[in-house]
């Protein structure tokens, strides 16, 4: 939430310093979601557009904002892939049992799904501004994310039933109430909020409780709580 918090901080004193300088009229002719607020702002305070100050400001945000965008995607990439062929195929479909030469080949065709999928998605979000993306993601990793650290850390009953709960329902109603929100609807929204959190948060511990208490006790992970909590707290045991 802090995270959102300064995020929209940011946007909202960048986007009036735009709007101020540059003119929302000027803005919305260059993207209608309003994203190059920033690239043309500092083209203006450069000097305006042919000159060569406003060229070399807006090359520089440009730079920085390809770099950083490209850094991030290459990492969750390479995350969501390994993902994918470690943890899904390697250990659900074959039990363990797959050679490292088809581990890596599974790899490689996850990574352009992944990067087919994700440009898919970025088609789709055109027009879109790119602040309404970033609060999802925020909401999301707080719906679905949040409440399984948490309850790992305090709930001794916490079993895997649980995660999946609250993965599942965290991670749907984030991304349902975003659509329904003023961010992608509009004035026609369904639900007044732009960052969903606060009503997806609730259903993701929601989702992980009930998920834990229909996935039944797990005896010997409750035996393990205190070992494990007294391990992560002092690092005991971390030597051997």
């Amino acid at each position: 939430m802090f995270l959102a918090g300064a995020f929209f901080l940011i946007t909202t004193i960048t986007g009036l310093a735009a709007a101020l300088f540059v003119g929302q009229d000027a803005i919305k002719a260059a993207d209608e979601g309003g994203n190059l607020a920033l690239p043309l702002l500092a083209q203006f305070l450069g000097g305006g557009a042919g000159s060569i100050g406003g060229q070399i400001f807006l090359a520089f945000v440009a730079a920085v904002a390809f770099a950083t965008i490209l850094a991030v995607v290459a990492g969750l990439t390479l995350a969501t892939s390994g993902a994918v062929a470690h943890d899904l195929y390697v250990n659900v479909l074959k039990r363990g049992e797959v050679d490292e030469r088809t581990q890596v080949r599974i790899a490689r065709a996850s990574t352009l799904g992944v990067g087919v999928i994700a440009i898919g998605l970025g088609l789709l979000a055109q027009g879109l501004n790119v602040a309404v993306l970033v609060i999802l993601a925020i909401a999301i990793a707080a719906s679905a994310n949040f409440p399984i650290i948490v309850l790992s850390l305090f709930w001794r009953r916490f079993n895997t039933a649980g995660v999946i709960g609250g993965v599942a329902v965290g991670l749907s109603s984030s991304v349902a109430l975003a659509l329904m929100g003023p961010g992608v609807m509009g004035d026609q929204a369904l639900v007044p909020l732009v960052n969903p959190t606060l009503l997806s948060m609730p259903l993701g511990f929601a989702g992980a409780v009930l998920g834990t208490l229909l996935g039944g006790r797990n005896g010997a992970g409750e035996a393990r709580f205190d070992e494990v909590s007294f391990r992560a707290q002092t690092g005991v045991g971390a030597e051997a």
